[in-house]
């Protein structure tokens, strides 16, 4: 006696979508010891998500420090994304260069920020940072160089691999 299988119904229900809309500007940088720049942008985000319009990345002009110690950099940004989950959320992770004492061009901060979960305005401050060279020897060959310690993929910024937190209990 054979069992019934499972209905093959051709009635099936789609899953539902959200989308979610993006527009503004990386507007300013304050950098210590930094006079000028300019910043790559792209964006990192989940399986489940779709982009399905705007500007995918772009770079700034490259801009010098005003009277205010402050970098204008005023890039405009724009995306669309749909999901059926906010499960990895969309971040935009920044890539800020300048010239070196020789000229050279390096890397001056990575930095990395989830786009806004509610609708509004909304201003966010991202924090950058510099990757260190692994040793002394390649910090010294990097400065004589212009080959300074980065990252081969800056998507590593977004993701939370290494930062775990550890504690010794005695």
């Amino acid at each position: 006696m054979q069992r019934p299988g499972p209905s093959t119904s051709s009635t099936t229900t789609p899953k539902s979508k959200f989308l979610m809309m993006v527009t503004g500007e990386i507007s300013v940088a304050e950098m210590i010891n930094v006079q000028t720049i300019y910043c790559k942008y792209f964006y990192v985000f989940g399986a489940d998500w779709k982009f399905i319009g705007g500007i995918k990345e772009g770079v700034s002009a490259t801009s010098s420090k005003g009277v205010h110690h402050k970098i204008a950099l005023n890039t405009p940004i724009e995306a669309t994304f749909s999901s059926t989950n906010p499960f990895k959320w969309p971040q935009i992770v920044l890539a800020c260069y300048g010239p070196d004492l020789f000229g050279n061009d390096v890397i001056r901060g990575y930095g990395s920020a989830f786009l806004p979960t509610v609708p509004g305005r909304t201003e966010r401050k991202v924090a950058v940072f510099v990757p260190e060279a692994s040793t002394t020897m390649h910090k010294i060959l990097g400065f004589f160089t212009g080959r300074r310690a980065e990252f081969v993929d800056p998507r590593i910024v977004s993701t939370s691999e290494g930062r775990e937190a550890q504690t010794n209990n005695k």
